[in-house]
């Protein structure tokens, strides 16, 4: 293995390991891999030709696959900012009709 496709491969391994708990930033290095891959074409060898454009299509994969983990992540965000904005809305209406003369008209 060349130095270039090792260089490939060890990216592709860095954004695996984000992928659980940081996808934005796995999408973000996976998108990176694709440039970079693409770039590496005009560099490489006919030796290296076909093993830069093995691990380009595993990265096109990869990027579609962690773009859906950051849109499931983003609907959990938005999911858990409903939920908190729901009960701070109740708690501070608890708190509010306890004090005489005060009200809170939502």
């Amino acid at each position: 293995m060349s130095e270039l496709t090792s260089r490939l491969r060890r990216m592709l391994s860095q954004a695996q390991g984000f992928a659980e708990d940081a996808p934005m930033e796995a999408l973000a290095r996976a998108k990176l891999l694709v440039h970079e891959a693409h770039a590496s074409l005009v560099l490489a060898g006919e030796d290296e030709r076909d093993e830069v454009l093995s691990i380009l299509q595993l990265a096109r994969k990869r990027v579609a696959r962690y773009e859906g983990k950051v849109q499931a992540f983003q609907k959990a965000n938005a999911e858990r900012a409903a939920l908190f904005q729901r009960n701070e809305t109740q708690r501070y209406a608890s708190a509010v009709e306890g004090v005489p003369g005060k009200g809170l008209s939502v």
